[in-house]
């Protein structure tokens, strides 16, 4: 110990013995010793609680206490190791003492200076090495209460004796409960067998230890998936046998294990299954893996194709731009890319085919594509057809407009003379004719008039679809000299045309005008007698276009002739009531058309109509609000 100086407590009645002890503690050179007498019980009791001391030496007759009493109530006043000098040397008392944790029990009659010496250090060690032993038995206590593990001691008997909180918590138990309980009480029933059978190997030598994935059952009856590592054994100073056991709650891992089984069930049933062809292709553009469906739409069987170059399926004509598009899919990982190519089956036949695909990076991080294909062969043929046949329609289209132009051109020269000749008929010869042949004449020459109107309405109907190319056009403006145009009837009938701010769309001027102009006569010859025409133009932006209305307060359309107004020549009145060819409408309709719009119209009889239309919209807006054009 070197130079380092004990400093013992000695509680002693005696002085002459009191006087020995520090005689022989006093030529010590090895250690040193300081030594306190006092020599009373609460004397000693009293320096205990002021300082700290190495050792306390304590006599068992002392005047305020007797017996083994005084030794205990310096014990626990005190955690410096504690001898006894005792005058009387009795076996019974001094194994009490030991059994009480007193480092020493010494008889004053034989007591010299190396049996003291020797006594109070091998008394300071041995009260040393228990204070570590109670640390590292406290810390191992605080790690198994504290583990990320549950941890259970189990009897031979398969009966509970210990759980740290962890195990507690994970069965739910308390820790007074868990002494009643037995390995079958928390079992799972169906796992039960399986646990007594590993159980008893240990039990019988015959493994060291062993793992298994069960499942318990925790107090409110939920089950609950466990891994269990468990060995036995065999406590220190005795033959007692026990398991321990290390738990770990895997409910969520075995959940997570179930869903990731049936998702790969259900992603291997929608890959083998599945209606269209599914390819995944690596780096170098080899077939991974192929689904059914591929294989049986190309005419191969499946380890026909895995393995081999994708490229080989698509016509040589495109392969080199199905290269460049999977390196580009490669080159942005999980963006969707669709493509179009053609493809040769098993017996050269040409099949189209459209395809998405994906890059997506294997379990190795190596990077893939994911291909997802349907044939659209027929789908192609259908588009070819229809290509052709608006191709034919439109020659069609250009024949018909040619005819109808040059038919009622052709038309109109013999009407002219007609109506001409019979004007001239009925002014030469009106006084030698009577008056039926007077009538006759006059109907001949309302007919070749209307007969000549048609005409040019039927001229003006093959004319439009004839401009292809569009303009901005300010409708304000066309709205304008649409009313300067009408102004004469717009003064007979005291019409008022008002309008809202109206926009500037993109397309033909000389069509707008004649929409406008179509719309607002209509509004004004289907007027209610005696009641001056109201009729209000408007126009509202909606998404990607405008919707224009044109209302007015005339004698209104009953709804069973919405769509039939629209057709060419089909009038809902005789010319004799309201004067018209029935082309107007016609007209407008196509015109609206001409523009990629729409037209329709809300109608009450008796109140009123209102005709809308819809232009696509050029993205600029509307002009400010103008006063009403009258």
């Amino acid at each position: 110990m070197g130079s380092v100086t004990v400093n013992a407590l000695l509680i002693e009645h005696d002085e002459a013995a009191a006087s020995l002890i520090r005689s022989m503690l006093k030529n010590s050179r090895d250690p040193l010793f300081a030594v306190l007498h006092v020599d009373t019980l609460s004397g000693g009791l009293n320096e205990l609680r002021q300082r700290s001391f190495d050792v306390v030496l304590v006599d068992l007759a002392l005047p305020d206490c007797q017996g083994l009493d005084t030794a205990l109530a310096v014990q626990d006043c005190s955690q410096s190791p504690v001898i006894v000098l005792a005058s009387i040397n009795d076996d019974g008392i001094t194994t009490q003492s030991f059994e009480m944790g007193i480092q020493d029990y010494l008889f004053k009659e034989e007591l010299n200076s190396s049996l003291l010496i020797r006594s109070i250090q091998y008394s300071m060690y041995r009260k040393r090495l228990s204070d570590q032993l109670q640390q590292s038995e406290e810390r191992l206590r605080a790690t198994l209460e504290k583990a990320a593990v549950g941890i259970g001691h189990v009897a031979p008997d398969g009966h509970m004796l210990w759980m740290n909180q962890q195990l507690c918590d994970i069965l739910g138990y308390t820790k007074e409960e868990v002494v009643n309980l037995t390995l079958t009480d928390i079992t799972h029933p169906d796992d039960v067998e399986s646990t007594n059978q590993f159980f008893q190997k240990l039990l019988d030598s015959e493994t060291a230890s062993y793992t298994q994935e069960k499942r318990y059952v925790r107090k409110d009856g939920a089950t609950i998936w466990i891994h269990l590592t468990a060995s036995m054994v065999t406590e220190v100073g005795s033959s007692t046998r026990i398991a321990v056991g290390f738990v770990e709650d895997i409910t969520a891992r075995k959940q997570a294990e179930e869903s990731l089984r049936y998702s790969e069930a259900r992603f291997q049933a929608l890959y083998r299954d599945n209606p269209v062809m599914i390819v995944t292709v690596d780096s170098k553009f080899t077939m991974l893996t192929v689904n059914p469906m591929t294989a049986q739409s190309l005419g191969y069987r499946v380890e026909e194709l895995e393995g081999e170059s994708v490229l080989k399926l698509f016509h040589e004509e495109d392969r080199a731009a199905v290269a460049d598009q999977l390196r580009t899919c490669l080159e942005k990982p999980f963006q969707v890319f669709t493509w179009q190519f053609r493809k040769n089956n098993k017996e050269g036949e040409l099949v189209w085919v459209e395809e998405f695909a994906q890059a997506v990076y294997d379990l190795h991080g190596a990077p893939n594509v994911l291909v997802v294909c349907q044939d659209i062969t027929k789908r192609k043929k259908a588009e070819d057809a229809l290509q052709e046949a608006l191709r034919d329609l439109e020659r069609s289209n250009r024949d018909l407009e040619q005819f109808a132009y040059l038919a009622s051109h052709d038309l109109q020269e013999p009407l002219r003379m007609v109506w001409s000749y019979m004007q001239l008929l009925e002014k030469k010869y009106h006084d030698r004719l009577d008056e039926k042949a007077t009538t006759y004449i006059r109907f001949a020459v309302n007919g070749a008039q209307r007969m000549q109107d048609l005409v040019e309405g039927l001229l003006a109907y093959s004319r439009i679809g004839s401009q292809k190319e569009f303009h901005p056009v300010d409708t304000s403006k066309i709205l304008a000299e649409a009313t300067e145009n009408l102004m004469t009837c717009i003064r007979e009938t005291h019409a008022e045309i008002a309008s809202r701010p109206l926009p500037s769309v993109r397309g033909d001027a000389m069509m707008l005008l004649q929409l406008f102009q179509n719309l607002i006569s209509n509004g004004i010859k289907y007027r209610k007698r005696d009641v001056p025409p109201r009729i209000r133009v408007a126009a509202e932006k909606l998404e990607g276009e405008w919707l224009f209305s044109v209302a007015d307060n005339g004698i209104g359309i009953e709804s069973g002739d919405f769509d039939r107004i629209f057709q060419i020549f089909q009038r809902l009145h005789t010319a004799e009531e309201c004067p018209g060819t029935g082309i107007g409408l016609a007209s407008c309709k196509r015109i609206v058309e001409q523009h990629h719009g729409r037209i329709w119209l809300e109608s009450t009889p008796g109140k009123g109509t209102t005709f809308f239309f819809t232009i696509p919209a050029n993205g600029q807006n509307a002009p400010e609000a103008t006063s009403p054009v009258t």
